[in-house]
């Protein structure tokens, strides 16, 4: 959950500060989009990795959510039978 919370402000810190860094470069434009090409490179390498982690995220609450689920199954039969 925490994941989620932090990629929107994630993204919008990336758009500010390739913004900022746009409008106060005094470089040419072939060396601005070089570094804007590795700045979004960079965001695009940290979403992949926030991905990820929530796909394991995800995952792992499924396992917990079926465990739970059988645990109260198993429980269940249990008071049924007697």
């Amino acid at each position: 959950m925490r994941e989620r919370n932090c990629f929107l402000p994630f993204v919008t810190g990336v758009i500010a500060g390739v913004v900022a860094g746009l409008l106060m470069a005094p470089k040419s434009g072939e060396d601005t989009l070089g570094e804007l090409k590795e700045k979004i490179d960079k965001a695009k390498l940290r979403v992949d990795e926030l991905y990820a982690k929530s796909m394991e995220k995800k995952e792992e609450l499924i396992a917990k959510g079926r465990e739970k689920v059988r645990g109260i199954v198993e429980n269940d039969k249990g008071k049924s039978k007697e």
